[in-house]
Parts: structure tokens; C-alpha cells; sequence
């Protein structure tokens, strides 16, 4: 499926969340930040590191999940074989010709 120019993939967009679950969650959204934060000075350190971890996100946004290599070693690369014929690329077999490009997981380039 090819997109036109111009138009969104997704035209309807995201799904909208009900009014009334959005106003119960803004009304009590304190409460409950305040809460987590309380949470940060558990005993169970199970507990406050997760509270630790939602403040974080909060405020400095998410971590990137990164992917690693077999041995640990990073990034980790997927072959894909696309069927298209390159300059400069002569490797084929049986007159079928293959290319393949290595995909950099993790760090955004193709």
C-alpha cells in the first residue's frame, strides 16, 4: 500500500480516549503524582525504584530500548535481502541477483 502525497497514513488518528476517563484522570492526576513520589521512600526497594523510574520518565522522558549483538556487542544487524541490483554490486547467483543491506538497530539509520 503506497500513501499519496500529502495525506496521513492514518486519517482517523489516534483513538480518542472517552471525555469522562480523560477529566477523572486530569482531576486526580496530583493525587496520584503525589502519591508515586511518597512511593519513592518505600522500604520494599522494589517498590521505590519503580517510583524512582515513573518520576524519571516524567520528567526527562524515556530511555532508548537499545538492541545488542549476540555477544553483547552492539548495535545488532538484520540482513535483508531486497532483490535489487546496485552499482557496484556484483555479487548473484543463478542469475538471481541479491543485496543486502544491514539495518542498524537502535540507532535510526538504514
Amino acid at each position: 500500500m503506497t500513501f499519496q502525497k500529502g495525506r496521513s497514513g492514518n486519517p482517523g488518528g489516534r483513538p480518542r480516549i472517552a471525555g469522562h476517563i480523560r477529566e477523572l484522570a486530569r482531576r486526580h492526576g496530583e493525587e496520584a503524582f503525589a502519591r508515586i513520589v511518597a512511593l519513592m521512600g518505600s522500604d520494599n526497594d522494589k517498590v521505590a525504584l519503580a517510583a524512582v523510574r515513573h518520576v524519571l520518565d516524567r520528567a526527562c522522558g524515556k530511555a532508548p530500548a537499545t538492541l545488542a549483538g549476540e555477544g553483547g556487542e552492539g548495535p545488532a544487524r538484520l540482513p535483508i535481502v531486497t532483490g535489487i541490483r546496485r552499482d557496484g554490486d556484483d555479487r548473484h547467483e543463478a542469475g538471481a541477483i541479491e543485496h543486502r543491506l544491514s539495518l542498524e538497530i537502535g540507532e535510526g539509520r538504514t
